[in-house]
């Protein structure tokens, strides 16, 4: 009885030491980032490495790569281990397991139910998406396990990199980036922007995640074909553009594009294939033109100065305001019943009417822009 007791005593006092150990992170289990690798180095973009690997060796690459992009492994058919599979897992910089996709779609969505710790490369070519500069670690093995016939040691294998930039030149002085999360493309730099045919802007890659554009203030154009075929919804033009190229939006489901009198430039064939854009545009620019020309939907937008009319303004005689020779919108009062036809003459300016006024049927009637206003 006593052994028993005693055996008892002893057995729960290796679980409590056992327990302990465990809540104080004394047991802890080897990562490949601890052992020593039969073959350690680097591998960047376009690389094809040859690496001979024993049964139980394995490799550790380091990767810190130039640019910002899709970075996909592959070892390709023929190049892997008679008999053997090629298995990679992927380490951060904190030592932390990072996650490989079989593809982008799976990535941008998380979704790891097709995501691999440790996938093999015999068929598939699985990628990761890295920021520059992000340095990781990459542990290659060759995966005996999984063949039907006893392998021979020390074979080679090939393995290779490439990627796909999220971001990069489109000008002189231009550069693009590519944010995945909020699928926003954004131009930074000065000047103009480099001509790209039908499918070869370089942010084409990715035009399904192309939804927000923001160009930065120092870009001077934005070529043709640009946005095509994108999922473009919205974009910012700055006030440094002063040319657009052909199609911009082609084949696209872009709503409403806003295009002020500092685009002077604007391709005839501009708004080509975008059937559901309306210009927003100032009166007599460029855009309102080939817009007005092509039958493209179009609405005025305010210039930036405004005159606003005393309230008991009641006339406004002839030549009033001819002549200005500035872009400007003149907000007529509710009250003002009388407009000589001459008085705005040689202006160009944007009428802000009360609906239902005497101005805005003067507007109407006298074929002079203009916008509502409460």
């Amino acid at each position: 009885m006593k052994h028993s007791r005693l055996a008892f005593a002893v057995v729960t006092l290796l679980l409590v030491m056992a327990a302990w150990s465990l809540a104080a992170g004394e047991i802890t289990t080897p990562t490949d980032l601890d052992l020593e690798p039969a073959y350690s180095g680097t591998i960047a973009d376009g690389d094809r490495l040859v690496i001979t690997l024993g049964r139980d060796d394995f490799a550790l690459l380091t990767l810190t790569p130039a640019v910002s992009g899709i970075y996909t492994f592959a070892a390709p058919n023929g190049e892997t281990p008679a008999g053997g599979y090629v298995n990679i897992t992927l380490y951060d910089a904190a030592g932390d397991k990072m996650l490989l996709y079989d593809s982008l779609s799976d990535a941008l969505n998380e979704n790891t139910l097709f995501a691999y710790e440790s996938p093999n490369l015999y068929r598939l070519e699985p990628m990761v998406i890295l920021r520059r500069n992000e340095t990781i670690r990459i542990a290659v093995r060759i995966n005996w396990s999984m063949t039907y016939n006893e392998p021979a040691d020390g074979q080679d294998f090939t393995i290779t990199l490439s990627c796909t930039p999220l971001e990069g030149g489109c000008g002189p002085n231009l550069d693009w980036s590519l944010d995945l999360a909020s699928q926003t493309l954004t131009i930074s730099g000065s000047g103009a922007m480099s001509d790209y045919s039908w499918g070869n802007a370089p942010w084409y890659p990715f035009k399904d995640q192309v939804v927000h554009v923001v160009i930065e203030n120092g870009a001077t154009s934005i070529c043709s074909y640009a946005f095509a075929e994108t999922s473009i919804t919205d974009i910012q033009i700055p006030d440094s553009v002063t040319s657009i190229g052909a199609s911009l939006f082609n084949m696209t489901g872009i709503s409403d594009v806003t295009l002020r009198s500092h685009v002077t430039q604007v391709d005839a064939n501009a708004f080509n294939g975008a059937s559901s854009l309306t210009v927003r545009c100032e009166v007599g620019s460029a855009a309102q033109s080939v817009a007005q020309t092509n039958g493209i939907p179009y609405v005025y937008i305010p210039f930036t100065e405004t005159l606003t009319l005393p309230a008991d303004t009641v006339t406004i005689g002839g030549q009033a305001f001819a002549n200005l020779g500035e872009h400007v919108n003149i907000e007529i009062p509710a009250e003002t019943a009388s407009i000589a036809t001459d008085a705005f003459s040689g202006s160009t300016i944007l009428l802000l009417v009360v609906p239902g006024s005497p101005a805005e049927t003067w507007a109407e009637t006298n074929n002079v822009p203009y916008l509502p206003i409460e």
